[in-house]
């Protein structure tokens, strides 16, 4: 349930990104970067507003759920705001991980192909 309320979330999130993207297009270089993290910006900051103020996103209504302290007790804008912040990291984690993964499968990271290297054992 709550992959499915992140994913009516990140929609929502999406869709807003989306038409932002125009605007970040005509930035030049500041664009790539906005465009590149502005989808997890507009989530942070959804998540922040809803989250703070009620505990619940859309996609989280639409599911029954509801974020809470670890004692039970309702969200602050704290505890909001450390989640919202944890969202900003997806855009640097995510590659990081994708990358990783295909080095196990590869034998290269995305640098080791680029550059075309890989790693090998040393006999010895």
């Amino acid at each position: 349930m709550r992959l499915m309320a992140f994913l009516v979330d990140a929609v929502i999130c999406g869709f807003v990104s989306w038409i932002l993207a125009f605007l970040w297009v005509s930035l030049l270089f500041l664009g790539t970067i906005l465009f590149w993290w502005s989808g997890a910006i507009v989530l942070a900051l959804y998540m922040l507003l809803m989250e703070g103020s009620s505990g619940q996103t859309i996609g989280k209504m639409l599911f029954g759920l509801k974020v809470v302290r670890e004692d039970a007790g309702p969200l602050g804008m704290e505890q909001a705001q450390w989640r919202a912040f944890g969202i900003l990291l997806y855009p640097l984690v995510v590659p990081a991980i994708l990358d990783f993964l295909w080095a196990l499968e590869q034998g290269q990271t995305l640098g080791d192909r680029w550059a075309h290297t890989t790693v090998v054992r040393v006999q010895g």
